[in-house]
């Protein structure tokens, strides 16, 4: 009885992944979780009570899983941000900063390209690079300093 409630936790876990348009990482997390779920509700009770263990084990497990597959993918968005801020403040132009993320396979770079003035202060033109899940995105745009010291894209 416990191996068809944790294959019918399995099953459920991995149908739950592809029900919206998720990440990979929130997708993997999902179905981790979902397993690991199901065979902590499979341990308690026996019969109906048993499946309804191993199915609230399975959801439950799910969504953590997914928030901490989500949170990979906020944390390397983060660190892009993070390296963006670096580069602009920091490097000369022409000179790039990389970062990369060896648990989600996730990496960029960003790279100022000219330096000005403006009447709201000193702005930078600037090109970016960010691989994930095998795809390249390439951007080229303009920050600018604000008056709490960060680079905002210029308007």
């Amino acid at each position: 009885m416990r191996v068809k409630a944790v294959l019918l936790g399995a099953v459920l876990a991995i149908g739950l992944s592809g029900c919206a348009d998720r990440g990979q990482n929130e997708n993997i997390g999902m179905v981790v979780g979902g397993v690991l779920g199901a065979v902590a509700g499979s341990q308690i009770g026996d019969g109906t009570g048993q499946i309804v263990a191993t199915a609230a084990g399975t959801l439950l497990g799910a969504w953590i899983g997914g928030s901490i597959g989500r949170s990979l993918d906020e944390r390397d968005r983060q660190t892009a941000y993070e390296t963006d801020q670096r580069a602009l403040e920091n490097n000369k132009d022409g000179e790039t900063l990389s970062w990369s993320n060896p648990e989600t396979g996730a990496s960029g770079s960003t790279t100022p390209l000219n330096s000005f003035q403006t009447a709201q202060g000193t702005c930078r033109t600037y090109e970016k690079t960010v691989i994930s899940n095998g795809k390249a995105e390439q951007v080229k745009g303009t920050a600018c300093r604000n008056s709490e010291g960060l680079w905002v894209e210029a308007n």
